[in-house]
């Protein structure tokens, strides 16, 4: 959980922040997932550095290769349904 002053809102995790937190608990290298995923290394370490968005396709690939569904990987903004105004 993010530390917050009081009276802060917690930070919202990006897939970013999903992806490197399921790596860790998996105790899996960013090299052996680009290896699982089909993604080059430099790709997959230049998007999880945040210098470069990842498309679905890669999405998709990254939590088949971490045995995680996608919407897994995604920030809750995209992945719950909200009533329309």
């Amino acid at each position: 959980m993010a530390n917050t002053t009081a009276g802060e809102q917690p930070k919202a995790l990006t897939e970013i922040d999903l992806i490197n937190q399921v790596l860790a608990d998996k105790d899996v290298s960013m090299n052996a997932l680009a290896d699982q995923a089909g993604i080059p290394y430099a790709t997959l370490r230049r998007s999880l550095k945040g210098g470069r968005a990842l498309n679905l396709n890669e999405v998709r690939n990254i939590a088949a290769a971490l045995g995680v569904w996608p919407s897994d990987l995604l920030p809750d903004e995209l992945t719950t349904r909200q009533e329309a105004a």
